[in-house]
């Protein structure tokens, strides 16, 4: 089917001006395929930043739970030393021949103690700062991520 040149004077002119319009919007073969390229691009490019979001919350979140592990463990860590020092001075003042009068047993558990809140705070501390160079990297990393998604704990 040849398509038929429409000049200018027909244009203006009210007899064919149906005609203009019907053939306006006439979809061709070469435009329909046209479309439809365009239409597999479009989603080719959607499927593309889908994945690349998919591997990068993946890789966030890897990174977020291993630094997680990490406080925790160094926390039990913190408190398993805490504590043999704390048993080992209550044993002692137990055992019947104490090196340790009580006030001295209470400086002594004070003052560990005092060594195991310090060293979870600057784990913490730590922790936070680490989390927060993470997050940096990540701009698009947000409450979703770590909260509503696939982090488990804090």
């Amino acid at each position: 089917m040849a398509k038929e040149e429409v000049k200018v004077a027909d244009v203006l002119s009210t007899e064919n001006i149906e005609d203009v319009i019907k053939n306006g919007a006439v979809v061709t073969a070469e435009i329909a395929e046209a479309a439809a390229k365009k239409v597999a691009e479009a989603k080719k490019e959607q499927l593309t930043r889908e994945l690349i979001s998919i591997v990068n919350k993946a890789d966030y979140t890897h990174k977020r739970m291993v630094l997680s592990m990490k406080k925790t463990k160094k926390e039990a860590n913190i408190k398993v030393e805490y504590l043999k020092k704390y048993t080992a001075l209550v044993e002692d003042l137990k055992s019947g021949n104490a090196t340790l009068s009580t006030t001295e047993f209470q400086k002594q558990a004070t003052e560990a103690k005092n060594i195991a809140v310090k060293a979870l705070r600057e784990n913490d501390k730590w922790y936070e700062e680490t989390c927060d160079a993470l997050d940096n990297q990540y701009p698009e990393a947000r409450y979703s991520w770590r909260y509503d998604d696939a982090i488990v704990g804090r």
